[in-house]
């Protein structure tokens, strides 16, 4: 049975992620399987059956990835690539794509400039967005807003969406990347409109890389893991700009998802 690789150690946010794609695929013969940085450098996953690998987003703006997966747990990770698995980075992971990033800590000011282990993507990830962020809600839920992308949806129509955006880059390409790219999504929000969703293709699989959680906004999710309205009020205020916008959204993980359907038909 072919499988889907979600990546799952300390701080990968995972849980609207497998959500989405239990339910996107419960009539597939594919298997969604958790796999953590012991894995992925053991060589036990991804395997000669993955069709795909999640590096997910992390809560807070900060992860562990280049720890737990160490030089060659992601050197195994662009040799699947090369050998025709598919990579998707959120968030976290699209940071990490890039050849090189920035990050600045909204709570401490630090900002961190770092050339990436992974690198897949001829080009840089700098986040977060200032302009996007509520910043004065960064410490209740990581200053996560509703924000409109403008994307092409599989029939080849403009369309829009909005969609919850909390510490991710603004995507650029180096101007002499000799990679075969295209741009999935943008930030209207956002001056000059930088790339929120990049796909690369000549790698043997597909690279995409979103800078904003693509899984979240659905209201089924959200009831699934707050089911007592726990969060707080400023979320919900968010999520009910989201809201309306959900068929849009939905078009867009079909654009985001397309290298996975492809493989499965």
């Amino acid at each position: 049975m072919k499988n889907i690789i979600v990546y799952q150690d300390l701080m990968a946010s995972t849980q609207a992620l497998i959500h989405l794609l239990n339910k996107r695929y419960a009539g597939d013969d594919v298997e969604i399987i958790q796999a953590n940085g012991d894995d992925v450098r053991q060589k036990k996953y991804p395997n000669k059956d993955s069709i795909a690998f999640f590096l997910p987003g992390t809560p807070g703006g900060s992860s562990a990835y280049r720890e737990q997966l160490g030089q060659a747990g992601f050197d195994y990770i662009a040799s699947s690539i090369k050998s025709g698995m598919h990579f998707f980075g959120i968030c976290a992971g699209a940071y990490l794509a890039a050849e090189d990033f920035s990050y600045k800590f909204l709570t401490t000011g630090e900002l961190r400039k770092v050339h990436s282990p992974l690198g897949i993507i001829e080009g840089r990830a700098d986040g977060p967005i200032i302009e996007m962020v509520h910043a004065d809600r960064f410490a209740e839920h990581s200053g996560m807003s509703a924000v409109k992308i403008e994307f092409n949806a599989l029939s080849g129509a403009a369309e829009h969406s909005v969609v919850f955006y909390s510490t991710g880059p603004a995507l650029s390409l180096t101007d002499d990347h000799k990679g075969d790219y295209s741009v999935l999504a943008r930030f209207a929000d956002a001056a000059a409109q930088p790339i929120a969703a990049l796909r690369r293709h000549d790698l043997g699989g597909q690279v995409t890389i979103s800078s904003f959680p693509f899984e979240f906004g659905d209201e089924e999710y959200i009831n699934y893991i707050d089911p007592n309205h726990v969060l707080p009020k400023s979320f919900y205020s968010e999520m009910n700009k989201i809201r309306p916008h959900q068929p849009a959204r939905e078009r867009f993980c079909d654009v985001f998802l397309e290298p996975i359907t492809l493989s499965l038909n």
